[in-house]
C-alpha cells in the first residue's frame, strides 16, 4: 500500500491532519482544509525535522505538533498542527505573530480550529506513538518525545557557577524543608525575585526527593497540579518584585497553567515546576542586564554573580575580559544604562537581601561574606540601593523569629 494510502487511512481515523514531505518538499496532504498549507509552511520553517525520529512539539499558545521520520527514507510527516483546547481570538492572534502572518486571518485560523480535533498533550504523544509503529514498526515510550519542559532534569552545566559560593549557598537541612516552611519559602523565591538562576538549581539539587505533602484534594492528581498551580502564582508576584512587567509576567503564567492542567499524571509535574522557576529567575536576571542579547553586557553579569563574594573591581574585570578598562566601563553603560560600579554593587546587594531575608546572618557577617570593605560601608551601600537599612530590610522580608 502506497504512503499516501496508509496516511488517508490514519487521518481519516483520528481525524489529525497529516502533511507528507519528501526531501523537505510537500507531496501530500490531508485532508483538504483551507488554511492548512498556509500554516504548515511557516511552522515547518521554525521545526528542524532531522532532530530525531520522532518528536512531540507543544508550542507556548498550546499547539500540539507531530514530527515523525519514515524509515529508510527521505520522507517525514507532519501532524497537526492540532490545539490542545478550545482557541479565542486573542490566542488565535498570538498563533498568527509566532508564525509571521497578518492578524487579518485570525477568522480563518478559528475556522481551521473548528474543524480539527482538540487533543490534550499526552493523547496527542500516545497518537504519535501509534504512528511511530504503523509507519516505522517500532515502539516507543510516552517520555520518550514528550517536551523537556515535562522531565524533572537537571540543570544545564552551562548554568551552573563557575566557582562555588560556599560561603553563601549553605547546605540545608531536609528536616526544615517542608511545603508549608515560611524559610523553605522565601530562599527559593528570593532566587527567583533576585534572578539567581546558578543558585536556584543548586538549590533544587539539595532539596531534591525531601518534605512532605500536604492535602489540597481528594485526587492526588488534582492535589499536585494545585501545588505547582500555587508555585507559579507566587513565583511570578516575585519576578514582578524583582523587575519583570506585569503583563509579561501573568502572560507567562497563563503558559504554564495551561501546560500543568495539560500533564497526565503526577510524575510529569516536578520538571514542570522546576522549569517554570528557572524561566522566570532567567528573566527577572535577563531584566537586569538591561541589554541580554550583548556579550559583553551578559559576560560581566555572570562573571560579577559567580564572584559575588570576592572584592571586585572594574580593572579586575577588563583583565578577565581582555578588554581595556574604558572600553568596557564605556561599552556597558551603553549598553545597560549603569555604571559598572554600581552594577556590581546592585549585585551584591541583591545577594545581601537573599541572606537577610532567609537566614539570621547578621549585618556584620554578611558584609564579611560579600566582600565589602567594613560594616559601615555595606550599610552605605545597601541604603543607597534598597532605601532602608539591613536590618529594616529583614523586618519588612525575612523575619524568621
Amino acid at each position: 500500500m502506497e504512503l499516501e494510502q496508509i496516511v488517508s487511512q490514519f487521518s481519516a481515523f483520528c481525524y489529525v491532519p497529516v502533511t507528507c514531505y519528501r526531501q523537505d518538499q510537500v507531496f501530500f496532504q490531508t485532508p483538504d482544509l483551507a488554511f492548512l498549507h498556509q500554516l504548515t509552511s511557516r511552522i515547518v520553517a521554525q521545526i528542524d525535522p532531522g532532530a530525531q525520529a520522532v518528536q512531540c512539539l507543544f508550542t507556548d499558545e498550546l499547539l500540539c505538533i507531530g514530527v515523525l521520520a519514515i524509515a529508510g527514507s527521505d520522507d517525514w510527516l507532519l501532524l497537526g498542527p492540532i490545539t490542545s483546547m478550545p482557541c479565542d481570538n486573542l490566542r488565535a492572534q498570538r498563533i498568527l505573530r509566532r508564525y509571521g502572518l497578518p492578524s487579518t486571518l485570525t477568522g480563518e485560523l478559528l475556522s481551521y480550529f473548528s474543524d480539527t480535533p482538540k487533543y490534550a498533550l499526552h493523547k496527542f504523544a500516545t497518537l504519535l506513538i501509534v504512528a511511530h509503529y504503523l509507519f516505522n514498526r517500532q515502539t516507543i515510550n510516552t517520555m520518550d518525545i514528550l517536551p523537556a519542559i515535562y522531565h524533572d532534569t537537571l540543570p544545564d552545566v552551562s548554568e551552573l557557577p563557575v566557582n562555588p559560593l560556599p560561603n553563601i549557598q549553605k547546605n540545608i537541612d531536609k528536616a526544615d524543608i517542608f511545603h508549608n516552611s515560611q524559610t523553605f519559602e522565601r530562599r527559593l523565591f528570593a532566587l527567583v525575585r533576585y534572578g539567581k538562576i546558578a543558585e536556584l538549581n543548586s538549590f533544587f539539587s539539595q532539596i531534591a526527593d525531601s518534605g512532605n505533602i500536604g492535602a489540597l484534594a481528594p485526587d492526588m492528581l488534582r492535589n499536585y497540579k494545585n501545588m505547582v498551580i500555587s508555585s507559579i502564582a507566587l513565583a511570578s508576584r516575585a519576578a514582578v518584585e524583582g523587575g519583570l512587567d506585569y503583563e509579561t509576567a501573568m502572560r507567562q503564567a497563563d503558559v504554564f497553567i495551561q501546560k500543568v492542567e495539560m500533564a497526565p499524571d503526577i510524575s510529569y509535574l516536578p520538571g514542570l515546576n522546576h522549569q517554570m522557576l528557572r524561566t522566570y529567575t532567567r528573566m527577572v536576571a535577563d531584566r537586569k542586564i538591561g541589554s541580554p542579547d550583548s556579550m559583553t553586557a551578559v559576560k560581566i553579569y555572570n562573571y560579577v554573580e559567580q564572584n559575588v563574594t570576592q572584592k571586585l573591581t572594574t580593572t579586575q574585570i577588563a583583565e578577565v575580559l581582555g578588554l581595556s578598562r574604558s572600553y568596557l566601563s564605556s561599552q556597558f553603560k551603553k549598553e545597560t544604562g549603569m555604571n559598572l560600579s554600581d552594577f556590581i554593587n546592585k549585585v551584591k546587594i541583591d545577594q545581601a537581601k537573599v541572606l537577610l531575608s532567609t537566614t539570621r546572618e547578621s549585618s556584620a557577617s554578611i558584609a564579611d561574606q560579600l566582600a565589602f570593605a567594613s560594616q559601615s560601608h555595606f550599610l552605605t551601600i545597601f541604603r543607597k540601593f534598597a532605601g532602608m537599612t539591613p536590618k529594616e530590610y529583614r523586618k519588612s522580608h525575612g523575619d524568621l523569629g
